[in-house]
């Protein structure tokens, strides 16, 4: 290729097989093809584009928003439900030891003495005692009626 009295520049390097000439005019050229395929680009963002775009961002964001809210909600419901388990716990222990000041408060002697020398009630005769089985279950309800025999 032979030089031009146009301005050109020379490439030249380690890589380079043989002489190359650019005249600013392709240089010029290429730029505008790239100047041309970014605003190809650019055109791809349409209005209704841009608006699909912006709106799945605010659905995005009002989904975390929502996320950090109920997440915030689970919180404060498992610290109140610690709390009422402490409470629980702590009236469970109430609860035994007044079952067990009550326990110790009955003297079933005391019992006996009063029942059968104040009140005098005496032990059934063996021909007064009536035995029978139950099949369902051990608990015995008050209004079903005692079996002959």
């Amino acid at each position: 290729m032979a030089r031009q009295n146009r301005t050109s520049y020379y490439i030249d390097g380690n890589v380079v097989r043989k002489e190359q000439y650019y005249d600013l005019d392709q240089k010029q050229e290429r730029i505008s093809y790239r100047r041309r395929r970014s605003m190809d680009k650019a055109s791809y963002m349409t209005l209704p584009y841009v608006m699909v775009l912006t709106l799945a961002c605010l659905l995005v964001v009002g989904m975390a928003a929502y996320y950090v809210s109920v997440r915030s909600q689970v919180s404060v419901i498992q610290r109140e439900v610690r709390a009422l388990e402490t409470q629980l716990e702590a009236v469970r222990i109430e609860n035994e030891d007044l079952a067990l000041k009550v326990d110790q408060g009955i003297d079933l002697q005391e019992i006996y003495r009063v029942a059968t020398q104040e009140m005098g009630m005496v032990f059934p005769a063996y021909d007064q005692l009536l035995y029978y089985e139950k099949a369902e279950s051990e608990y015995v309800r008050q209004n079903e009626n005692i079996p002959k025999r």
